[in-house]
């Protein structure tokens, strides 16, 4: 929290009070409303996908298992941080106090980079198997295990520094997180 490191966890500042609206007033409801669709249609679609997979074992295939990675990841941010961010657009800043503050620059930066590094190894295993589709090396469920494994490992390892002191998490441009 560069710009208000004395703010304390217990005090609420209304608008004028030293956080300045970045946008229209109507802007953050518009932001609100898109964060309930987008965390609407996130919950209950990741969750389908959840429930099919373990209603149908059949769609444990090595792919699937890197999928299910992806979904579990968007399913935890429409739980964890649209609504935070949907509340924080209505109220026109981050009304949660600094340790929240902290939580969520964490969780929503390893659950960001973990859908990203998941969807850069699905992206890598389809180019080997359309540049090499004779090739005999196919992924295997222990080798789509390991790779959930690398992938979060890797996701901590770039998340983690900021909780033990190296860099922080600061407010987003419309102080909404």
């Amino acid at each position: 929290m560069s710009l208000y490191q004395d703010f304390n966890d217990t005090v609420v500042r209304e608008y004028g009070e030293g956080f300045p609206l970045l946008m229209p007033r109507w802007g953050y409801v518009v932001s609100a409303f898109v964060l309930f669709l987008i965390g609407f249609f996130g919950f209950f679609l990741n969750l389908m996908v959840i429930l099919l997979m373990f209603k149908d074992r059949q769609l444990w295939t090595p792919l699937n298992i890197i999928l299910f990675n992806l979904v579990c990841s968007d399913f935890s941010v429409s739980v964890l941080g649209n609504p935070l961010t949907l509340i924080s657009a209505l109220f026109h800043r981050w009304v949660f106090g600094h340790t929240m503050c902290v939580l969520y620059g964490f969780f929503m930066a390893l659950l960001g980079i973990t859908s990203i590094t998941t969807l850069t190894v699905i992206s890598f295993e389809r180019y080997l198997m359309v540049t090499r589709p004779l090739s005999s090396r196919h992924l295997t469920s222990k080798g789509a295990a390991l790779s959930v494994i690398f992938i979060w490992i890797y996701s901590l390892a770039l998340t983690m520094p900021p909780l033990l002191g190296w860099g922080n998490y600061v407010n987003e441009a419309a102080n909404i997180r």
